[in-house]
């Protein structure tokens, strides 16, 4: 289980400080979401009050539980707690263009609780898609 996720940033490597390039990386801008009659939102078991950080999806495909804690963030006021059900990952993702070919980028996360596994997934406009698991914890 994953307990917490603080912070999740995106940057160039080589660069101090390369713009991030991850829409609220650190999840402290949230909105609230509705869930359906049956208490979910896509799938997912949604914490009180139901919200969700801007800028992230929830993968329907692969559910959990969500929520935002604010005692004990590491930096900022929030953090994300996820929670997988025992058969699969949850997955929590972004989207992130503009990033280029041959070029190194830098990956940082604060997490509590276990086991994660961060991974990134290369979408092209022909061919199969690729997936590489960078850090399994």
């Amino acid at each position: 289980m994953l307990a917490a996720i603080v912070h999740l940033l995106l940057c160039t490597a080589g660069l101090a400080q390369a713009p991030a390039l991850l829409t609220n990386g650190g999840f402290e801008a949230l909105k609230p979401v509705g869930p359906d009659a049956q208490g979910l939102v896509v799938g997912w078991k949604v914490g009180d009050p139901p919200q969700l950080p801007e800028g992230w999806t929830l993968n329907s495909a692969y559910p959990g539980e969500i929520s935002i804690g604010t005692e004990g963030a590491h930096s900022g006021t929030s953090f994300v707690r996820l929670q997988a059900t025992p058969k699969n990952g949850a997955h929590l993702y972004q989207t992130c263009e503009g990033l280029q070919p041959g070029q190194w980028y830098r990956v940082s996360l604060w997490l509590r609780g276990g086991p994660v596994r961060l991974q990134f997934y290369q979408y092209f406009a022909t061919g199969p898609i690729v997936t590489a698991s960078m850090i399994s914890v």
